[in-house]
């Protein structure tokens, strides 16, 4: 009798150890994301009926519609054999509309592949604002997911979630900005 209360007792202790631990890894992991929709921060875009989103490009030639007159940030471009060509480059509008000593400090593109997260391209050094961020980048055979099961393929929707940050050094303003391009492959 004695050993099953203590068995009882030791199940007790450990299932509230692993609770109160859970709790606080999922704590943690609210408060290092910022922002009031921390729980969808990493969530594709959903396009739904109601959506004012632009219609699905061919990623041939496919654009971010975001921006000034529907010149956006960023673009993407084939290059062969499943190579793409992703820039990040402001159009002369949306430059005119920032300070001159406005410069291009960071930027991230979030992928996600038919919903699914795949990866992020994050930008190199910080710049001035009318210089372009260039990278190639491979995404048709490319591998991901869990255990880099699933592979890109043709007719994939691709969606790319652009997050950039700018800055002023002369007045500290800074500016965030975001952009999105949606493409099938």
């Amino acid at each position: 009798m004695m050993g099953c209360s203590r068995c009882s007792m030791k199940r007790r202790a450990l299932v509230w150890r692993l609770s109160a631990g859970l709790l606080a890894v999922s704590a943690a992991v609210l408060i290092a994301i910022p922002g009031a929709n921390a729980a969808t921060a990493d969530r594709p875009p959903v396009a739904t009926a109601q959506s004012a989103a632009p219609p699905v490009q061919s990623c041939n030639d496919a654009y971010d519609q975001t921006g000034v007159d529907g010149a956006g940030i960023g673009q993407i471009r084939a290059g062969g054999n499943g190579v793409y060509s992703f820039d990040i480059k402001f159009n002369q509008d949306f430059i005119a509309a920032h300070p001159p000593t406005t410069d291009f400090l960071w930027a991230e593109a979030r992928v996600f592949v038919n919903g699914s997260y795949a990866f992020s391209i994050p930008t190199g050094h910080p710049r001035p604002l009318h210089e372009s961020f260039h990278g190639l980048i491979k995404l048709q055979g490319y591998k991901y997911g869990r255990r880099n099961k699933q592979t890109i393929q043709r007719s994939d929707l691709l969606n790319f979630r652009i997050s950039l940050l700018l800055i002023d050094p002369v007045s500290g303003t800074f500016y965030p900005g975001h952009g999105t391009i949606s493409c099938r492959l």
